[in-house]
């Protein structure tokens, strides 16, 4: 069976194994970087992606979403209040 990714990938992220380098396509495709594994890895390839923070969603979950109006915190508090 030959190789699935270029070795390349390797050097231009050093901090990647085969298997870490599986789960950020993974991440890439849940969050809709990309639609394929293969799009995925050849994004890798051409693109400066973000990979640890790939990783870092990986292992924490999602970030929060930022609140662009000051009208959902006054929601949120007036909830509470209830």
């Amino acid at each position: 069976m030959g190789r699935v990714f270029s070795q390349d990938l390797y050097s231009k992220y050093p901090n990647l194994d085969k298997y870490s380098i599986v789960y950020v396509v993974r991440q890439m495709v849940k969050e809709g970087l990309c639609k394929t594994p293969v799009q995925g890895l050849q994004l890798l390839e051409t693109d400066e992606i973000d990979v640890d923070g790939l990783i870092r969603r990986i292992h924490n979950g999602p970030d929060e979403p930022v609140s662009s109006t000051d009208d959902e915190d006054e929601e949120d508090h007036e909830d509470q209040k209830a």
